[in-house]
């Protein structure tokens, strides 16, 4: 005896549910795979949320440099002269790639 064939709205009933079943067990893996991610997500926000908090209060900064100018001159002078070197020394490196890079 054959099973009687299914219609074409049966048919495609039949495969929604067993993707939405499918689907439904790639958001666990996701989910789970995910959970790697985690900590490193988290920091990010961190991160994220001191920058805007940052932004919106920037007289923290100011205070913050006030007080190591006060309290340790000379290493923020040096730290500023290796500071400004640095940025001087990427705009060549900068220039010069781009330049190279050019035909």
């Amino acid at each position: 005896m054959t099973p009687p064939t299914l219609s074409k709205a049966e048919q495609l009933a039949r495969r929604r549910q067993q993707l939405l079943l499918r689907s439904g067990e790639l958001r666990q893996q996701l989910s789970r795979d995910a959970q790697v991610l985690a900590p490193w997500l988290g920091a990010a926000d961190g991160v994220r949320s001191a920058s805007a908090w940052l932004q919106r209060h920037p007289e923290w900064v100011a205070v913050a440099v006030a007080t190591l100018v006060v309290l340790k001159p000379r290493r923020v002078l040096s730290l500023g002269i290796k500071a400004w070197s640095g940025w001087k020394m990427w705009q060549r490196v900068r220039t010069t790639w781009t330049g190279a890079s050019r035909p």
